[in-house]
């Protein structure tokens, strides 16, 4: 709370220094933080960013005026993973005992939704992306509301095909 203190000369001379057992009781006892295992990449900005979103802006301004480009036809889209069922590596075993087998623990079961919108304001139909080669891996026909989905123009694609194209041309 005090980062002034790093800069400070003592009346002896000396300089402020934090030592590791002094840093480690810092974060555990202060910051309430303690070692764990990295589970995803750091966001990476590049130096030059502010500049590189300005031409970015630039080029895109100078299409749209220049090919008359109509906002329907300009969309932001993105992707998230949709989590159903979690592997949480939990199940019911005997109290006490020392190994408890776990049949598929380290899988989850999650599919991607794609979710667009044109610069007019259009929501676009979703597209649910399911890990798999065939329409198998996707919800059934039969499933409630599957009709009604299908109606409102959601795609239901497995991985292991073109899915990016059948988006695009949908």
């Amino acid at each position: 709370m005090a980062p002034e203190i790093l800069d400070h000369t003592f009346k002896d001379g000396s300089h402020f220094q934090a030592s590791k057992s002094f840093i480690r009781a810092f974060l555990h006892d202060a910051l309430r933080w303690s070692p764990r295992k990295g589970t995803r990449a750091a966001h990476k900005l590049p130096n030059d960013w502010e500049e590189l979103l300005q031409k970015s802006l630039l080029r895109k301004a100078y299409a749209i005026k220049e090919e008359d480009i109509l906002p329907e036809f300009i969309v932001n889209s993105d992707q998230t993973n949709v989590v159903y069922a979690p592997g949480d590596k939990r199940t019911w075993a005997e109290a006490g005992a020392n190994q408890v087998k776990l049949l598929g623990g380290d899988e989850k079961r999650a599919f991607t939704v794609m979710v667009s919108v044109s610069v007019s304001g259009t929501l676009l139909p979703f597209q649910a992306i399911y890990a798999g080669k065939t329409d198998r891996s996707c919800p059934s026909r039969s499933a409630p509301a599957y009709a009604e989905a299908i109606a409102l123009g959601i795609l239901f694609e497995p991985s292991g095909t073109a899915t990016l194209i059948s988006w695009i041309t949908e």
